[in-house]
């Protein structure tokens, strides 16, 4: 059963990054969410989830999420995502 966890939530967190490049945020977030229950110190799906959060405008959110996961986000990262999706939306 342990085989089994480490394979669903490393599944999920490949699925979260996929919606993250579709600008899928609620999806990512749901993925990135299903990963972290099975895995919870996961540190791709915990940056997975910031990146989630601060696509749909949660700001606050992602930063506690920072916060409590000890993340090392690159300043701006979340800026500089925000900008590429606007561009992508613009195409």
């Amino acid at each position: 059963a342990q085989g089994r966890g480490e394979e669903a939530a490393q599944g999920n967190t490949i699925l979260g990054q996929i919606a993250l490049r579709r600008n899928d945020m609620p999806e990512a977030e749901r993925r990135f969410r299903a990963a972290l229950a099975l895995r919870p110190g996961d540190l791709t799906a915990n940056q997975g989830l910031y990146f989630a959060l601060q696509g749909q405008d949660r700001l606050a959110e992602a930063e506690e999420l920072q916060r409590r996961a000890n993340l090392m986000v690159p300043q701006g990262a979340g800026e500089a995502r925000r900008a590429f999706q606007i561009r992508e939306a613009d195409s």
